[in-house]
Formats: structure tokens, sequence, C-alpha cells
């Protein structure tokens, strides 16, 4: 029988996305279950199922706080620079550099999805629309309207986010031998000194 914790249920559920976050570290998505965590909690799974919710939920608070550290870091990053396309380069290279300092937990954020028909909460919506936000104002003054900086913003994320999940993945070397900070150099430049 599993015994009974005395924690508070917030930190419960801090913790039980911390082990997450460790279990992730580790070995990526597929070492995230809740027998581990539930564990290293000190409590039963049942606790936090009560708790948290399902290993769905955790994952989901574990890619907050990644996202919410991501946009930390992207903000950190352009701070003090002035210039749009410099900023849009200190970004594209703290994207990637985040991407390979933490390739496991990173490749959570790009693997895990919702089950079909499961709708992400309001609060998941808000922290991912901040680093997008951060990459509007960057860039924003290069172009015309908003419509156009949101496109490129678009396109941007996706190609950097693509170059990433390749170079997580291990697979980068299938379209090129250049380091992927090259590549989202590249990227930066053509897209943007165009614009």
């Amino acid at each position: 029988m599993a015994r009974k914790t005395e924690l508070p249920h917030d930190e419960i559920a801090r913790r039980a996305v911390e082990e997450a976050g460790k279990l992730a570290a580790k070995d990526g998505l597929r070492s995230i279950a809740m027998r581990p965590i539930a564990k290293a909690v000190g409590c039963s799974v049942g606790t936090i199922y009560n708790v948290v919710g399902d290993l769905d939920e955790i994952v989901l608070r574990l890619n907050m706080r990644s996202t919410t550290a991501m946009a930390d870091r992207l903000e950190a990053a352009v701070a003090g620079l002035s210039d749009p396309l410099e900023k849009a380069h200190a970004l594209a290279q703290t994207y990637v550099r985040l991407g390979e300092e933490n390739q496991k937990l990173w490749s959570v954020l790009i693997e895990f999805s919702l089950p079909e028909g499961r709708k992400l909460p309001e609060a998941y919506a808000e922290i991912v629309a901040r680093p997008v936000r951060i990459v509007e104002q960057a860039i924003g003054p290069l172009f015309p309207n908003e419509e156009e900086c949101r496109r490129a913003v678009a396109a941007l994320w996706a190609g950097l986010h693509g170059i990433v999940a390749l170079s997580v993945g291990r697979k980068l070397w299938v379209v090129t031998d250049e380091a992927s900070a090259k590549i989202a150099e590249t990227l930066i430049d053509r897209y943007l000194g165009a614009a």
C-alpha cells in the first residue's frame, strides 16, 4: 500500500512536473511515466491523477515550463539590441542553442501532441504566444504591416523549428552536413535580408 503524502497539492503538482522533466532530460518523452513520478514525489499514482491529472496533463505542464524558460532566454537574447536583423539572428541562435543544450527535454516539445479531440488549455495557448510575440516585436520594423509580419514570423518559426527538430532528432545530416546554427543564420539572412 502506498504511503499517504502530507504534501500540499501545489507542491505535489510542482514536484510531479519537475520529476517528469528529469525523466525527459534523460530519455525524452517515452521515459515519462506515472509510477516513477509518483515514487519520486513520495505519493501514490492515484494521488498524482487526483491532484495533477493524467500523463498528458503532466507533459503539458512540463512543456509550459519549457516554453516559459525559452521565452525568458529569447527576451534576454534581444535585450539591448536595436537592429531588427541583429535581433532576428540573436533569436535564431538562442533557439538553436536551447535545442542543442536540452536535446531530450526539447524533443518533448517537438514530439508531444494531445489526443485528438482534447483541446489545449487557454493557459497553454497564452504561454506559447509569448515567444511568438517576442519575435514579432523584434522583426516588426522590417515589414510594412502586421499581417506580413505575422506571416514572416510563422515562416521563420516553422523553419527554425524544423532545423532544431532535425538536429535534435539527429537527422539534419540528411539535408546538410553544416551545423544547425549556420543553417539558421542562412535562413534569417535569406528571408529577412529581402524584407
